[in-house]
């Protein structure tokens, strides 16, 4: 039923109000629900009202979210829009068994069954220890739903002679995570040929056992420019030494299992002595994690100001939010209004920032920003001859790039051949790409001269250096590139393989994050490759990959 006083787009294109029409043609709404128009899911926007009078308001957030993601949506064609009361009255045979999905609460349950059903849920937090907010966990919710379903296929059934112990579903775990990890193969294939992969690595060790794991997550773009991410190992690092060499040989291993390409996959981590030996091994293409050199600075800065003045405690607090090099320049420019300490503070940061933070400014970066339509005319950089530098060695690095896509795309078969068979050749030490490229140019290679592909670059960077940023732009520099990978062919080509490497390693941050929630005080014993499987298919989970029942 559309809503009468609706004024919001939401509720005018997407949803509606669920009710029923009586014999006499008059409407009956339920209160406190709202439905989606095109699959009939529904949401509670309110509770009904209580002996005071008031109701608890939940908002349309979850329905907003789930009408974006909503298949039938998606599947809807263009050429017919028909309103709730058209879309329910051709599915009328199915209204009825669609109307449980939504209309059903636990108001309909009797008394007693109520009673039993909150008894039960006040066991599973009592006796497992669990929180409150696992009974909304939508791993627990399909449990249960998993479990109605059975009883309305079944009957009445014990729970204790189907369910599944511990042993079963732990090897449950290990049989999906092999059977993700064989499906992430598959999907890599297409982007790891196109050179479209990046990731990140980190370690990480548990609070209470002391193991060791090894984060790696890969992220990469399709011919359709989405960004997509997944984590590929969490493996415990079973090495006392962490040195170089031993790290280097489990980021080998990955490597070969998912078959990337070595030199040819741009990889950030942090600053640590042993991932920065580990990838010099074989001079991958390793970047700097921006997040950490930010920190780095900041926490520089800080400690060497706090060594001169004891009284600077009070303002570690004082800087916040700074995001990258040029904003933080203005933010510490010296005021002779401000307290002598804060001058002394903005000083060293600005020495910081020249000593720590800008070393790690690749040409990789500069270029990524050009690419980025908002930022291309990098309006950021105040100083006219820098800026100048800079745009000349983005040029150079854009004509580099182009020439490995055509050799890349032209001769990928032998290129494949001399890479399994032979080792990596030496990178030239002028070419501003020696951290991320893994092969010469061959000049010759090209199905078009080297002239005519520098002509058609130039005339490319023309166009996009003097086009006007549509308003309507979402900020999302792939969905510019995606419109335009046909006019301006050679820079998409490059965006797709620039952008997709991530500023930091904050991703494997986070992995570690949900790690630190498996590993517990009470789980500290669990077996390393259940920590790993449990982690993999939770960002798995996270990221709409789990894999299907098979």
């Amino acid at each position: 039923m559309n809503n009468p006083k609706a004024t919001h787009e939401l509720w005018m294109n997407d949803i509606s109000l669920v009710g029923v029409v009586d014999n006499v043609g008059k409407e009956q709404v339920f209160d406190g629900w709202a439905v989606c128009k095109y699959c009939l899911t529904a949401y509670r926007t309110h509770s009904k009202k209580g002996a005071t009078e008031n109701r608890k308001n939940y908002g349309l957030t979850s329905l907003h979210a789930h009408v974006k993601e909503c298949s039938a949506r998606s599947e809807k064609t263009s050429s017919s829009t028909p309103t709730a009361t058209t879309a329910i009255s051709k599915q009328s045979g199915s209204v009825q068994t669609l109307m449980p999905r939504f209309a059903y609460n636990k108001n309909q349950l009797s008394e007693h069954l109520q009673k039993q059903l909150k008894d039960a849920e006040l066991k599973f937090v009592t006796v497992g220890s669990h929180s409150f907010n696992a009974l909304e966990n939508d791993g627990v919710l399909e449990l249960a739903q998993t479990a109605i379903n059975i009883g309305a296929t079944m009957g009445m059934v014990n729970i204790r002679d189907i369910f599944y112990g511990r042993k079963t579903i732990r090897n449950e775990a290990m049989t999906k995570f092999n059977h993700f990890s064989n499906t992430i193969r598959q999907v890599l294939d297409e982007p790891i040929k196109n050179h479209c992969v990046a990731a990140t690595c980190d370690m990480w060790t548990d609070d209470y056992i002391k193991r060791c794991y090894l984060d790696f997550t890969v992220f990469w773009t399709n011919d359709e420019f989405k960004l997509s991410h997944c984590l590929l190992r969490c493996k415990h690092f079973p090495e006392d030494s962490k040195t170089g060499i031993n790290i280097w040989q489990e980021i080998k291993s990955i490597f070969e299992s998912f078959n990337l390409s070595f030199g040819d996959t741009p990889i950030v981590t942090d600053q640590g002595s042993n991932m920065i030996a580990a990838f010099n091994i074989t001079q991958e293409a390793r970047l700097p994690c921006m997040a950490h050199r930010c920190n780095t600075t900041l926490e520089t800065a800080w400690n060497r100001e706090d060594a001169k003045n004891s009284t600077f405690a009070m303002f570690n607090g004082a800087v916040r939010d700074i995001r990258n090099y040029y904003r933080m320049l203005n933010d510490v420019q010296v005021n002779t209004n401000d307290h002598k300490i804060i001058n002394e503070l903005k000083s060293e940061i600005r020495s910081c920032l020249d000593e720590k933070y800008l070393p790690s400014i690749l040409q990789i970066h500069w270029i990524g920003t050009y690419l980025d339509p908002s930022l291309k005319s990098f309006f950021f950089v105040s100083d006219s001859s820098y800026l100048e530098i800079q745009k000349k060695q983005v040029q150079k690095g854009l004509h580099i790039l182009a020439s490995d896509i055509v050799h890349h795309s032209n001769n990928h078969s032998s290129s494949q051949d001399s890479f399994h068979n032979s080792p990596s050749s030496k990178r030239m030490k002028n070419d501003p790409f020696a951290d991320f490229r893994n092969k010469r140019t061959t000049q010759n290679t090209s199905i078009c001269g080297q002239s005519a592909l520098e002509k058609e670059l130039d005339r490319q960077i023309q166009i996009y250096d003097s086009m006007e940023i549509d308003n309507n732009y979402d900020n999302n520099p792939f969905t510019f590139w995606r419109n335009h990978k046909d006019d301006l062919s050679f820079l998409a080509q490059i965006a797709k393989s620039v952008l997709v490497i991530p500023a930091s390693s904050a991703e494997s941050e986070r992995h570690f994050s949900i790690a630190g929630q498996i590993v517990t005080e009470l789980r500290s014993l669990l077996d390393p490759n259940y920590v790993e499987a449990l982690v993999v298919l939770k960002e798995a989970y996270i990221n709409k990959m789990w894999p299907t029942v098979v």
